[in-house]
């Protein structure tokens, strides 16, 4: 059955002879002439009924076209040759111009006697072609696509693919002369064959400002503290009491030191966003309080409540105004917690900050 309109059963007609074929037992050559769809894309189909579910095979099946050459068009040589492998290709004239096709592979025979090859072959006519080689820089930075024959003046689009963790730059020729900054660029071919490289680089990952903002107890500036920070280096405070540095998404341990303070640690998270630390210092020859530079916020709250500069706090717990328990929280020595309290009913709570040096402090919080 064969259809020139789709592939639906519907869409077949019937090209064999009476209502059925029978299945022979042997192998069995079957020709059918399909010349009234000549120039036609269309489907084949078989349709096999069988009530005994007998096994039903096909082998070789092809379409082929018969074509009438003439006669000045049919070449033969004959040549006296040893047993081997050969190569070979033809050429429209001597030497090795006008070829059938540019470059490998060739043809390949192999000789074991006496025999007739036949060949069918041509020469492009409208034209010389050329290549177009593309090339990837470097070759784990993308894909490019694009390359192939064309003939002089042909539109030729070229595309570049950047691979995760590279960005695309440009596209230079073989004098590494920027010919688009575009990753996919049209130009008409030349005639001669040009090679073309989308050149990638490494994609930096994006940075986020950092600001440290350091003060002592009586809220001013604390100049030229220096903030040592781990992988990412050193910064000093300006009249301000204020540095600013760009990182990378991750966590990171600080520490601070300036002259007539005590050396303060600290740590923070940067998530692709910018951030401000916060960092309270207390001079030495007082003895210090462990919550000084503590700060609970906000007040009243909601459904969270931030602790800043928590470092030296061990334990937290948030009683309601009956002294009821309804938070019991261990901290892990973090500059920074946030505490979700979305579950808290609206209230007055009991905040109680347990250090570890086992001195407490109780706060008065209020749920809005």
């Amino acid at each position: 059955m064969v259809s020139t309109s789709g592939s639906d059963p519907d869409d077949f007609t019937k090209i064999s002879e009476g209502n059925y074929l029978q299945v022979p037992v042997n192998w069995t050559h079957y020709t059918f002439d399909l010349s009234s769809f000549a120039g036609e894309t269309g489907y084949v189909a078989i349709n096999y009924v069988s009530d005994d579910a007998f096994i039903f095979m096909l082998d070789n099946f092809k379409v082929t076209a018969e074509v009438d050459t003439p006669d000045e068009l049919i070449y033969t040589a004959t040549l006296n040759l040893e047993a081997g492998q050969y190569e070979y290709k033809y050429f429209l004239n001597a030497g090795w111009a006008n070829g059938e096709w540019d470059g490998d592979p060739n043809r390949v025979v192999v000789v074991e006697g006496d025999m007739v090859v036949n060949d069918i072959w041509a020469v492009w006519n409208g034209g010389n072609q050329y290549y177009v080689t593309l090339v990837a820089n470097p070759v784990a930075g993308g894909s490019v696509s694009g390359a192939g024959y064309y003939n002089e003046n042909d539109l030729v689009t070229v595309t570049a693919t950047a691979n995760s963790g590279y960005q695309f730059v440009n596209w230079t020729n073989e004098s590494s002369e920027v010919v688009s900054t575009n990753q996919s660029f049209s130009f008409n071919m030349p005639g001669n064959n040009i090679t073309l490289t989308a050149n990638f680089s490494v994609e930096s990952p994006d940075l986020y400002n950092v600001k440290f903002t350091v003060r002592n107890l009586s809220n001013l500036p604390v100049v030229g503290a220096n903030i040592s920070i781990t992988g990412a280096g050193n910064l000093t405070t300006n009249a301000s009491g204020e540095a600013t540095t760009q990182l990378r998404n991750g966590n990171y341990s600080y520490t601070v030191t300036a002259n007539g303070y005590y050396a303060y640690n600290g740590s923070f998270s940067v998530a692709n966003a910018d951030r401000t630390v916060m960092i309270i210092m207390s001079p030495t020859g007082v003895e210090e309080n462990t919550f000084a530079a503590l700060t609970v916020y906000p007040n009243p709250f909601g459904n969270s409540i931030t602790l800043h500069n928590a470092q030296k706090v061990r334990h937290v717990t948030i009683t309601n105004i009956l002294g009821q328990r309804v938070m019991d929280i261990t901290l892990a020595g973090d500059e920074r917690i946030t505490i979700p309290t979305a579950e808290l009913q609206k209230g007055i709570y009991l905040i109680v900050f347990e250090a570890e040096n086992c001195e407490r402090m109780v706060r008065r919080i209020v749920k809005e």
